[in-house]
């Protein structure tokens, strides 16, 4: 296997164009120039199965060819050559110091293979880590060093870097407890399947894995003398049907001494495990009280939304089992990971919003704070809730145009059949007849084979054979229409009676009107500058704005034509706003274009309070469109507001 410096040898070598000796690799790595030789010997040994040539020139030095479009460090992370950076080094040591009653620092040399000096710089960083988690290390000289602390939060330590390793970083946590352990891996099988018949529940692939990772530490501890004591919380869980089922098998498979704590824990980690099925009802109270605090939050969500629901809809079952398990893991303490959080903040800005403030009121009850995690997967379920009932309120209404006669028309009609059967195709026109009918059908969408100068309506033109391109263009666009109609539907739901005062949400001195720009990156530089100028924002915070759009798409575009761009509050110095009103609509975006009028740099150092009183004034009788053809600030003071 290579080693560490082995893989930023070769890193350290593909950078360079031209040969360079042993001498400066040496010195580039601190170590002496035969040692780098015998490491270029394990090198090109390594990367003779490899499109990789290492030349070796005697008083010249060594050079890599590679071939063309090879990813060299794709290969090593695929073969199983990574090296460590060093945060993962250092949960890596924390993982050993969890599994093994004590360990060396030549110890932790050899597993990492790594240096003496990069093993104590680790260690420092590993007490770090600890400190925070009120863990620390006993360091004693010619004996080692071991981990000491309460075993629960031990085992709810090792939860919680299985779950940041698994998200952040290139290392499987589970596989070094395995590799660390002396636990049969098939007794913690044979738990997780025999619970699951117990239950009368599945738990996912993914859970399964974490679950096995966990029961074999704590298997594992227990075998080395480490218990979980007693508690509040420990002692709820004797009163759960599971407690008996997994203290059964334990006397069957485990020999080892275990204690009420013990087997509490293990209960707590199934309780804290996704779940494909909601299973049986526990027969604690706690567990009843998550379940009709779901039927209530669910309720609450619908009457904000002025929708009906179906508590037997599957969607509905599936959020009480995910907030069982949240509210589960948040109570102990364990992590709560969303690698679409940052999507999900964008693309539901409005939806996510209502979801943290509806929320926020069941914290004191349960005694949890709900990170933006959780907020965000709860409000992924309401998403689909509400986009199930109002399917039917926002249907697209299309219309097809063709002038070349019954054919292309025929034509295009059965192409759009086989390749878009959904798509709701209301009227079929002629250019002839489309001028007099259009304003009486006001289409989200015209899909025509002839070039059409209609102002103010969404237009496609296309092959009426319906190439790939136009195929892409026609569900984009359907996407992008269906994204806004089901926004404004929801923020018309949301409106609120409010007498917001204009200077309040955007002062003059951070609007700019009838501005030239036809790139839409300048437009939000352009846009921030004010916000720049009197220190509202940091420079950072504009390249953090360009970055969203680049990376998360045009989900800022939730209204026709005004591009609502924020970022993370990091580089937000004071809570403000700034709007840039264009002379000429751009193509804005990357992913997903749309035409913008109106750039609105939203700047909030916590929640969208400003943006969503925008919303409430925009939502207000023609204001949209009177917003959009704003060209001074008077414009919009004058914007129509409630009466009082």
């Amino acid at each position: 296997m290579l080693s560490n410096r082995q893989i930023s040898i070769i890193k350290y070598l593909t950078k360079k164009d031209d040969y360079v000796t042993i001498q400066q690799i040496a010195v580039e790595f601190d170590v002496s120039p035969r040692t780098i030789r015998n490491d270029l010997d394990d090198i090109q040994y390594y990367l003779s199965a490899e499109p990789i040539v290492l030349e070796r020139k005697p008083r010249v030095g060594i050079r890599l060819y590679i071939k063309d479009g090879y990813d060299v460090e794709k290969a090593l992370i695929l073969g199983g050559y990574h090296e460590y950076s060093p945060k993962e080094r250092a949960f890596i040591i924390l993982v050993i110091l969890i599994v093994h009653e004590k360990t060396t620092i030549e110890e932790l040399e050899r597993n990492l293979q790594v240096s003496k000096n990069t093993v104590v710089g680790d260690i420092r960083e590993v007490e770090k880590i600890l400190t925070v988690h009120g863990l620390m290390l006993d360091k004693k000289s010619y004996y080692g060093m071991k981990l000491c602390g309460n075993e629960e939060n031990i085992r709810n330590f090792l939860f919680n870097i299985h779950i940041q390793a698994s998200n952040d970083f290139h290392i499987d946590i589970i596989k070094h407890i395995e590799n660390y352990t002396e636990i049969n891996p098939k007794i913690s099988y044979d738990m997780i399947h025999y619970v699951e018949q117990m239950e009368e529940i599945q738990y996912t692939d993914i859970a399964i894995h974490e679950l096995h990772g966990m029961i074999v530490a704590s298997l594992h501890r227990m075998k080395m003398g480490h218990h979980v004591k007693s508690s509040p919380m420990m002692r709820m869980m004797e009163e759960d049907f599971m407690y008996f089922y997994i203290q059964k098998f334990l006397h069957k498979y485990q020999k080892s001494q275990m204690t009420e704590g013990d087997i509490s824990y293990l209960v707590m980690l199934f309780r804290t495990t996704k779940n494909l099925s909601r299973g049986r009802i526990g027969n604690r109270d706690d567990e009843r009280k998550v379940v009709e605090t779901g039927h209530e939050l669910i309720r609450e969500f619908a009457k904000r939304v002025a929708i009906s629901i179906d508590f037997e809809d599957e969607i509905c079952e599936k959020l009480i089992m995910h907030l069982k398990v949240a509210i589960f893991r948040l109570k102990n303490h364990i992590l709560i990971e969303n690698p679409l959080l940052d999507e999900i903040q964008y693309s539901s800005t409005v939806m996510y919003d209502l979801t943290g403030k509806l929320l926020r009121k069941y914290e004191k009850k349960f005694e949890v704070r709900f990170p933006d995690e959780e907020v965000a997967f709860i409000t992924m379920y309401f998403e689909i809730i509400y986009q199930n009932y109002i399917k039917q309120k926002t249907n697209l209404k299309i219309i097809v145009v063709c002038n070349e006669g019954i054919a292309t028309s025929a034509l295009l009609k059965q192409h759009l059949a086989i390749f878009l059967p959904e798509l709701p195709i209301y009227k079929t026109l002629r250019v002839s007849d489309l001028q007099e009918k259009i304003d009486d059908i006001r289409p989200d969408l015209i899909i025509s084979t002839v070039t059409l100068n209609l102002p103010g309506y969404s237009i496609i033109k296309v092959n009426p054979i319906l190439n790939p391109v136009d195929i892409n263009k026609i569900t984009a666009m359907i996407s992008n229409i269906s994204y806004q109609k089901q926004n404004q539907h929801l923020m018309w739901q949301l409106q609120e009676k409010k007498n917001n005062k204009r200077e309040k949400l955007f002062l003059e001195e951070h609007c700019q009107f009838e501005v030239n720009i036809k790139n839409w990156k300048e437009a939000i530089r352009v846009a921030a500058l004010p916000l720049l100028k009197d220190q509202c924002i940091e420079k950072s915070y504009v390249d953090d704005m360009i970055k969203v759009v680049m990376e998360m798409g045009n989900y800022m575009v939730f209204i026709p034509e005004i591009a609502f761009v924020h970022a993370k509050p990091k580089h937000v110095l004071h809570t403000s706003m700034a709007i840039l009103n264009l002379k000429e609509k751009i193509v804005f975006g990357s992913k997903m274009q749309n035409d913008v009028k109106v750039i609105v740099v939203v700047a909030n150092k916590e929640e969208n309070y400003i943006l969503a009183d925008l919303i409430h004034i925009l939502l207000i009788g023609d204001n949209i469109e009177r917003f959009k053809n704003a060209s001074s600030y008077n414009d919009l003071l004058k914007l129509e507001g409630e009466e009082k």
